[in-house]
């Protein structure tokens, strides 16, 4: 947020800290998978699964493509965007 002094003629920014968004780290095979994949979806779905296993102290999620879908805008009664996922997660283990 910024606050603006127009006699002192000063743009103040106000930070906080503690409201720092979280953020993911990809590596360059990471990238490399996601311009192979080449789907917006695909690309959601892995920084999807990166932020949550950072998140989560075990370092690991148990999630369902209908709760990733759900999270995420998309339909979960969806059959094809449910395939997609499983799709997804076998380029991922691979």
């Amino acid at each position: 947020m910024f606050s603006v002094d127009s006699l002192n003629k000063r743009i103040m920014l106000n930070n906080n800290a503690k409201k720092i968004n979280k953020f993911v780290v990809i590596t360059d095979k990471e990238v490399s998978l996601i311009y192979s994949v080449n789907e917006k979806l695909f690309a959601k779905y892995l920084l999807y699964l990166k932020y949550y296993c950072g998140y989560s102290k075990s370092k690991s999620v148990d999630t369902t493509a209908k709760q990733f879908l759900a999270a995420s805008g998309y339909s979960e009664k969806s059959n094809s965007m449910v395939s997609k996922i499983s799709e997804y997660n076998k380029i991922l283990q691979e």
